[in-house]
């Protein structure tokens, strides 16, 4: 596994990872900031601005501009800022362009809280405590923050602390493919989380394009099955998983995916690899999210058949 320490720290690059993805728009600010933007200074000034009905009260000293709050916030950073927490760990990292998996249930909001705190769960969120420490994340308190959404550091390593080891690897995978840190960072992370987690953390590869190739890749590792991700066959290109000598599973990264040309130009990559000697299986996102346990069945049969043992001419 690659493992370098040459790198900068995390918050010194990928900066614009922040402006191109359409995350949550938070529009609530601390008073210096609404202060910044009406060209004004002063504690008796933001109150003048509530007062005049420029700016909201939305408590915890966190304010929103009136003509913002009418048009509709979105809701989960409204509870937070009103509650005095963070929206953090998996929901932060959704907004930041991270891949995270689906919520099987009902859509869950992550929210953190100061150490001192000790909150009801909400009715649809989780509420988890403000880490103490972490390698790379500041991890302030809700009231020391200026920011109502967690930077990615500070979400990562929530994923790694409050969550199963599937899901830190699923967002740490994607965290690296997406530069937001480098090997030397995941590795100084994985260091600190859960001595049982580590196993499976320490999986991790540098070019997953996907968590739905995470997953699959991690069940086939867990037994003890040779596979390689992103792998370049000649006469084929790319594949997202080779899984021994001769199998090959493409994974679908979203919900909704299939495209006519899409679907057409599968299909002429299946025929090129069918002719190569490759058996190929094509997994849909509901196959890997929704019917799991059906797919891993699925896939454990086919590792019987030794399907993925044959040479390939």
């Amino acid at each position: 596994m690659w493992r370098l320490s040459t790198y900068p720290h995390p918050a010194t690059f990928r900066a614009a990872a922040v402006c191109d993805h359409e995350g949550m728009h938070p529009h609530i600010y601390r008073a210096e900031h609404i202060l910044g933007q009406v060209h004004t200074r002063g504690a008796a000034s933001i109150n003048a601005l509530c007062k005049a009905g420029t700016v909201v009260d939305v408590g915890h000293h966190r304010y929103a501009f009136a003509e913002e709050l009418g048009r509709g916030l979105d809701a989960r950073v409204v509870y937070a800022a009103e509650n005095g927490l963070l929206i953090g760990c998996l929901t932060a990292c959704e907004h930041w362009g991270l891949w995270t998996p689906p919520s099987l249930t009902t859509p869950d909001t992550h929210y953190i809280q100061s150490r001192g705190s000790n909150r009801n769960q909400p009715r649809t969120g989780k509420v988890h405590r403000q880490l103490a420490h972490g390698c790379f994340g500041n991890h302030l308190s809700p009231a020391r923050s200026s920011q109502i959404i967690s930077p990615p550091n500070d979400a990562i390593e929530h994923v790694l602390r409050y969550h199963d080891a599937e899901t830190g690897l699923i967002v740490l995978e994607s965290a690296l493919y997406q530069r937001f840190i480098y090997p030397n960072h995941a590795d100084a992370m994985i260091g600190i989380a859960q001595k049982v987690k580590r196993p499976i953390l320490e999986r991790y590869e540098l070019e997953t394009q996907s968590g739905s190739e995470t997953r699959v890749r991690n069940f086939l590792q867990s037994r003890q099955v040779s596979v390689q991700p992103q792998v370049f066959i000649p006469q084929l290109g790319r594949v997202d998983l080779l899984v021994g000598t001769s199998l090959i599973i493409e994974c679908d990264s979203q919900e909704f995916h299939s495209q006519p040309l899409n679907v057409a130009e599968d299909r002429r990559r299946d025929q090129v690899a069918l002719r190569l000697g490759y058996t190929v299986v094509r997994l849909s996102y509901r196959d890997v999210w929704f019917q799991w346990e059906k797919t891993q069945e699925y896939i454990s049969n086919l590792l019987k058949k030794r399907v993925h043992r044959r040479r390939i001419p």
